[in-house]
């Protein structure tokens, strides 16, 4: 099978080999070879190389030598965003994992990482190690969802994985709640950090509550109460807004 994951910190793959019975082969960035002790760890796990500034002919090889080994029976694992977050939200999915599980003929299985954001090992505030973890111990969570068919395109398993992460996080239990109470606290411990980019525009925790609570305002004003509504809009703002 094709395992495809969310990334959010450098430890990722540690922690998905960690919580499988069976041992992953990997795709990782090819300079990653070249560090000391994890180069060498990596060889030994049997990972493949892969970088965006490969030529044609070496992404190629990459993605053949993944599809291979996932069809003769190994469990292959790629991070499709082909980066570490940097604001913690998801990147868009590259279309490597079609190639793979679609020559392979094998299952994709969407995987979701959670709670990471905010540790050492993320880019949370900019950082990576030289910082303070937000809390102590510190619990992350990994979600593997139902097998997509092998020609699943890269859209399709971003939307799995989104909607896995959803799910658990508007399931979870705890002292941070619901996901609207949530927004409630990162707001009030956020303030005036950066809670959503886009483009070059930046809103703090603070703004986006303002705009949510206004839009609350409106809509309650507008639609009978308990009316169940449908919202279809375009990736920005106000998606995130509503």
């Amino acid at each position: 099978a094709l395992l495809v994951c969310n990334h959010v910190s450098f430890v990722d793959g540690m922690l998905v080999a960690a919580s499988l019975s069976r041992e992953p082969r990997f795709l990782m960035y090819t300079p990653f070879f070249k560090v000391p002790v994890l180069g060498w760890f990596a060889k030994r796990m049997g990972v493949i190389p892969v970088s965006g500034g490969d030529t044609p002919e070496e992404k190629r090889n990459s993605l053949k030598n993944a599809s291979d080994a996932a069809a003769g029976g190994d469990l292959v694992c790629i991070f499709a965003e082909g980066a570490i977050t940097r604001s913690g939200a998801m990147l868009g999915f590259a279309k490597g994992l079609e190639r793979i599980a679609g020559d392979a003929h094998v299952p994709i299985i969407p995987v979701a990482l959670d709670r990471l954001w905010g540790s050492l090992f993320s880019f949370d505030r900019g950082k990576i190690l030289f910082k303070r973890p937000q809390r102590l111990p510190y619990p992350v969570d990994m979600i593997i969802g139902e097998p997509l068919a092998h020609d699943s395109e890269a859209w399709e398993v971003r939307h799995a994985v989104a909607e896995l992460l959803a799910a658990h996080r508007s399931s979870r239990k705890g002292p941070w709640g619901h996901l609207g109470r949530r927004l409630l606290l990162a707001s009030k411990q956020g303030g005036r950090d950066a809670a959503l980019v886009i483009g070059t525009e930046t809103w703090s925790h603070r703004r986006l509550l303002t705009e949510a609570l206004a839009t609350r305002a409106r809509l309650e004003a507008t639609l009978p109460r308990g009316e169940r509504v449908g919202v279809a809009l375009p990736l920005g703002r106000e998606a995130v807004i509503i």
